[in-house]
């Protein structure tokens, strides 16, 4: 019993500093918060699928341009280009380019813009042979520069 009571006595002292202790009533802390935004790029004939470039010479002409518009959006500076397969077996010296830019266009920051691009054929003669030559493309790219 003697044992007992001198553990309630040390116990009543030494609790005794924690229940005149100042309570916590509130406390705080604080993070960075980090944003980061991708690159995103985006680019489309503005006639999607319907897009075509139809190039028909007559006689007489030597050659023949098209053009098709595109939508390029972009949330960082980027590059547009493109590449051009022309039909197989089809005469003529073929190029293209953007309207008004040769073939790159620089886009800087960020945005959405309408540009041009223009295919053409030259140099058919009487001796090239008449007739439809399908398969040929036209591609346009992008891409950041970051």
């Amino acid at each position: 019993m003697r044992y007992l009571v001198v553990l309630m006595a040390l116990a009543v002292l030494g609790f005794s500093g924690a229940a005149l202790a100042e309570p916590i009533s509130r406390a705080s802390d604080s993070a960075p918060v980090n944003l980061t935004v991708a690159c995103w790029v985006d680019l489309y004939f503005e006639n999607g699928e319907n897009a075509d470039f139809y190039l028909e010479v007559e006689a007489l002409d030597g050659g023949a341009d098209d053009v098709e518009d595109f939508i390029a959006s972009h949330n960082c500076p980027a590059v547009v280009t493109g590449l051009l397969t022309p039909p197989p077996g089809a005469p003529g010296t073929w190029s293209w380019r953007f309207i008004g830019d040769g073939q790159q266009l620089n886009l800087p920051g960020a945005g959405v813009g309408e540009g041009h691009v223009k295919v053409s054929v030259r140099d058919i003669t009487i001796n090239d042979p008449a007739g439809i030559y399908p398969g040929g493309q036209m591609e346009i790219f992008i891409a950041c520069v970051d």
